[in-house]
């Protein structure tokens, strides 16, 4: 189909109704002014033009194919191939009567072939920007036009004025990209304040005297072009959402990382995102490919994981929002029935670490601190380390949350206690940790007394025949061994006890358990010191396993004190 150059400026006995112009300074919208409208409730669309769409846009009337024809040359063409040089093919979305030359016959009054929009059912569109051409001559019984809703509604048509023989409305002044729209405004209007559910282009043979209505030979005597279209199509109904799944949803307990989380939705114009919040603020966005040239310009979410990342969010109990978002900005949210509990980070460091002898002439240290508060999973553990010069021994566990005793530096001179927590979900965090000074500094020894330089006197012999008496026995006393520590935490099994004061040396640990059908032992010889022992044992994993074990601690004796054990039995509960 060919549209003359004289179409940009014989545009005469042109109607236009309810129609906005151009230059009412309106804001003309360039390719990518698509999508949701801010406010929510509808979207954008952009049919033809440099999409090259047409979806939604279909030949919903031609009762006469023979007298009428439509089409889609998308995006429109400027030139004609081979065309003069006031010769234009824009095209785009058309509608026309058909040509003599392919076959084409005059149609008959009543004769109407329509190409019309049509949004989904339940929307509206309800803004119409567009770049159109309305336009007949030689032949004033046709009526090419424009209408919305129903053919009836008629927003566009012309007729000749007396001595004319060509009108139209609109013009072939689009341009893809155009840059120079102050300039290029005749094709350009904004159809605003609309509620319908069709929008229409169409060519009507009017009832006439002659009873007919001839159709063009080589060029068309009716006919309306759409080059390009912005639709705002309304949509009041939110999305429905499906039931969230996932642990980010469902677990009560204390959680860390990024969780699992689910949620499939669905909508009339499909979803655009699947969103979270914590507290109210964004965490996480499921953001859908949405296509909008169409419609429908977004698929229905059919699973939505989204997942619910922790890392950022402080340690504690968090509020926790779903929403799902449609083409049109309209969303829909659930709520976390209960808070999520999150715990990502270490305890804080222990509060008030003291030594009530921070320097003493005996290896022998206690330490006490108080619990920091934490928003995080209860703190159920204390782990501290001895370092002297430069070197830290192994992690241990102290045997209370705030508290530890029978610290033992590995020799004399100055050392640093180091302290740090871990929380029921296993974090710790030994560079925190808060640390005091201890000094071990043993009494100065003291040098024996000389030798006597005496002469000795000699033994007493006794007289020939006589038996010498036997030598007084000694009489020996108990060593009241005593059993008063027996305690396990983990792998540590802390013992202690206590001895009369006449027992010296050392006593023998031993920790015995039947593993695998056989009894093993494990023997640990311990100092006596001011009349006391203590010490810490670490069972391997095998140890570990048993339930039940014993421990003996034996005393050998010495020139004052007789031998003596006593026996216990450790128990764990499963």
């Amino acid at each position: 189909m060919l549209v003359r150059l004289g179409h940009l400026t014989a545009l005469i006995t042109a109607v236009s109704l309810a129609a906005v112009s151009a230059a009412s300074g309106q804001p003309r919208p360039v390719p990518g002014d698509v999508g949701p409208l801010v406010a929510g409730g509808g979207f954008v669309i952009q049919s033809c033009g440099e999409t090259g769409s047409a979806e939604g846009w279909s030949e919903t009337t031609n009762n006469n194919p023979t007298a009428l024809a439509s089409g889609v040359d998308c995006p429109p063409s400027r030139l004609v191939p081979g065309g003069a040089a006031n010769e234009f093919q824009q095209a785009g979305l058309w509608i026309s009567d058909r040509l003599g030359d392919v076959g084409g016959t005059d149609a008959a009054p009543g004769d109407r072939a329509e190409l019309s929009f049509s949004p989904l059912a339940g929307t509206v569109v309800s803004r119409v920007r567009w770049w159109r051409s309305v336009y007949k001559q030689l032949e004033d019984h046709w009526q090419p036009y424009t209408a919305v809703g129903a053919s009836n509604a008629i927003i566009d048509s012309c007729d000749f004025a007396a001595g004319h023989h060509v009108c139209g409305v609109g013009g072939t002044d689009w341009y893809p990209n155009d840059g120079n729209f102050g300039n290029d405004v005749l094709a350009y209007t904004d159809l605003q304040n609309l509620s319908t559910n069709k929008v229409i282009a169409g060519v009507y043979c009017r009832p006439n005297p002659d009873n007919v209505c001839i159709g063009g030979a080589t060029v068309t005597y009716a006919e309306v072009m759409i080059f390009s279209a912005f639709l705002t199509i309304a949509d009041p109904t939110a999305p429905s959402i499906g039931t969230p799944t996932g642990d980010g949803w469902t677990t009560a307990g204390w959680s860390q990382g990024t969780l699992p989380l689910a949620v499939a939705s669905n909508d009339l114009t499909g979803i655009a995102a699947t969103r979270v919040y914590a507290d109210g603020s964004l965490v996480a966005t499921l953001q859908r490919g949405c296509s909008y040239t169409r419609p429908r310009p977004c698929t229905d979410e059919p699973t939505g994981a989204v997942g619910l990342p922790t890392a950022g969010l402080a340690d504690g109990a968090h509020t926790i929002v779903l929403s799902v978002e449609d083409a049109a900005g309209n969303t829909t949210t659930v709520q976390r029935g209960a808070p999520l509990l999150v715990d990502n980070a270490a305890p804080a460091p222990p509060v008030s670490l003291a030594s009530p002898r921070a320097a003493a002439d005996v290896n022998s240290f206690s330490a006490t601190w108080s619990l920091p508060a934490d928003a995080g999973s209860p703190i159920d553990q204390a782990q501290y380390q001895v370092c002297q010069d430069g070197i830290c021994g192994a992690t241990q566990v102290a045997a209370s949350l705030t508290g530890l005793g029978d610290i033992t530096l590995p020799h004399a001179g100055a050392a640093t206690l180091r302290v740090w927590l871990r929380d029921a979900l296993g974090h710790a965090d030994p560079a925190t940790a808060a640390t005091i000074p201890l000094a071990y500094t043993p009494p100065p020894t003291v040098d024996p007394p000389p030798a006597c330089a005496c002469v000795p006197t000699p033994p007493i012999t006794p007289p020939p025949g006589m038996t010498p008496p036997p030598p007084p026995a000694i009489k020996k006393s108990s060593p009241t061994l005593k059993l008063t520590t027996l305690r396990r935490v983990g792998r540590k099994i802390s013992v202690g006890g206590s001895v009369s004061s006449k027992a010296s040396g050392k006593v023998t640990i031993r920790y015995r358990a039947r593993i695998h059908g056989r009894t093993h032992t494990l023997t640990k010889r311990v100092a006596i010191r001011r009349r006391a022992f203590r010490t810490t044992l670490t069972l391997t994993p095998g140890y570990a396993a048993q339930r039940a074990a014993t421990v003996t601690i034996s005393y050998a004796g010495d020139a004052d004190t007789t031998p003596q054990s006593r026996t216990a039995k450790v128990r764990t509960r499963a």
